[in-house]
């Protein structure tokens, strides 16, 4: 029937534990499983069973595959904001990959500005963008004394 709209409901199930679908999902406290519609309960009561039947226990427990490159060095947020300027490898958890993140992140700019990884971290923080708003210019100096005191423990 053309020009009809009809009610579409959408599950999510980011945040769900098989072993609490009470919750429904760790994201959120706005919704539990006993305030969702008759209709829909089962569908978590049956995906935590299914989950819990495949080894769900188990798996929880494992670590986040794509936290560190293969030689074991976390891969920071840094390296996930500026994956446009590191070479293009097979795989971008390789000690290949690793060496090539460090060497861009640390490379003199051709314009003489802050290395990209000093760059990165000024602009993913509000606070040091508040404390050093022209970290390029007038304020260089001082971030530049900030990110050699704290920006290795903070980064």
């Amino acid at each position: 029937m053309a020009g009809e709209w009809r009610a579409v409901s959408v599950l999510h199930f980011s945040g769900f534990n098989a072993e609490r679908p009470e919750t429904v999902s760790r994201h959120q406290d706005r919704f539990q499983l006993v305030g969702l519609d008759h209709s829909t309960q089962p569908l978590f009561l049956d995906y935590a069973d299914a989950l819990l039947q495949r080894g769900y226990a188990e798996c929880k427990n494992w670590p986040y595959a794509y936290g560190a490159f293969a030689n074991g060095e976390p891969i920071p947020d840094a390296a996930r904001q500026r994956h446009e300027i590191v070479e293009p490898t097979a795989d971008p958890f390789s000690e290949k990959a690793y060496r090539d993140f460090v060497r861009s992140m640390v490379a003199p700019t051709d314009a003489g500005g802050l290395r990209p990884l000093a760059a990165e971290i000024c602009r993913s923080r509000p606070d040091l963008q508040k404390a050093f708003p022209d970290p390029q210019g007038e304020d260089r100096e001082r971030f530049l004394r900030w990110l050699l005191t704290f920006g290795a423990s903070e980064h």
